[in-house]
């Protein structure tokens, strides 16, 4: 074999893994960008995250001493909330099925439920109108990771 052949290999090559590794590395990129952003909302707020969680459509971090959790919805990505798991009595799934698309979760998220009926928020987990690229079955695994981690400390 020689030379020649050797570097338009190795060129076709890097033309189909090229791509690919850009890729991961913007991939990283944002995740590392998602990260910094969620722990300076908690270090403003005195929070020292026990768990969080970077996905493509959420943001949750949890402080364990202090039983608040942070987050930030698909739809407002730099927009942070905060709950406090001592005023909530409950936490619940929420899942709407269209009819029309039989067999897919369209909307998934928790509420929170407080000592008052006045006081519900809802953390969005998945919303068919906002992330048409998320598959609803892994963002509900993850809302159902979240309910035992938050129905543990309530």
């Amino acid at each position: 074999m020689n030379l020649s052949s050797t570097l338009i290999g190795l060129g076709i090559l890097m033309l189909f893994i090229g791509p690919i590794i850009l890729l991961i590395i913007n991939q990283n990129r944002k995740t590392n960008s998602h990260k910094k952003q969620l722990m300076k909302f908690a270090q403003e707020n005195d929070l020292r995250l026990s768990v969080f969680e970077i996905d493509p459509s959420i943001l949750i971090g949890f402080d364990n001493s202090q039983k608040k959790i942070i987050y930030t919805e698909p739809s407002e990505k730099n927009k942070f909330h905060i709950i406090n798991l001592k005023e909530i009595t409950q936490v619940k799934i929420r899942t709407i099925d269209f009819p029309e698309r039989e067999g897919k979760m369209n909307f998934i998220s928790l509420i929170f439920s407080g000592k008052t009926q006045t006081e519900k928020q809802e953390m969005i987990f998945y919303d068919e109108n906002i992330d048409a690229a998320p598959d609803s079955e892994v963002q509900y695994q993850l809302a159902k990771k979240w309910h035992t981690i938050l129905q543990n400390h309530i």
